[in-house]
């Protein structure tokens, strides 16, 4: 019996910790942005300075949820001790944007709170040391011959290293 016990405690930690591996703090979205679970949702934020996209999920991260009736807040807090509160409001199918006068460092730490018009709780969750790998790109919010500049940033080294 004790036998069967430990093989069926083994066998539970074999399903879960891949899982805890998939839903960590590392794993970057279909955006590029940072996903963290969220209740029955996930959400993905893609942050830039002045703008944030959130972008929602089911629990398994595949199917969108429509965001239309619902809404959200993100409060922005830097090391200095600025603090920006944003509100998000749903654009289309599962995308909610809000806009407002900060900037993305990597000491950055977001917090979200949304609410469906699903369900009636509202979750939190908080992204942090937001880097350029997961929030937009500058070069978006300007003309295209930025572009080519960018790919050559990203391959040189920058002064600061």
């Amino acid at each position: 019996m004790r036998n069967v016990l430990s093989v069926l405690a083994l066998s539970g930690l074999l399903i879960v910790l891949p899982n805890l591996a998939v839903s960590g703090n590392d794993q970057t979205g279909a955006h590029g942005g940072q996903v963290r679970a969220a209740g029955p949702y996930h959400l993905e934020l893609v942050a830039k300075d002045g703008e944030l996209q959130l972008f929602v999920t089911d629990q398994n991260n595949q199917n969108e949820v429509q965001t239309k009736g619902g809404s959200g807040r993100a409060n922005i807090s830097d090391n200095d001790g600025n603090r920006v509160r944003v509100d998000l409001t749903p654009v289309f199918g599962n995308l909610m944007r809000g806009t407002g006068d900060f900037r993305i460092t990597p000491e950055t730490t977001i917090s979200v709170l949304i609410a469906t018009s699903l369900e009636k709780d509202t979750h939190r969750v908080s992204f942090d040391t937001l880097t350029s790998q997961n929030t937009v790109a500058e070069a978006t919010d300007s003309d295209d011959s930025h572009d080519e500049d960018t790919h050559e940033h990203e391959s040189e080294p920058s002064d600061d290293d």
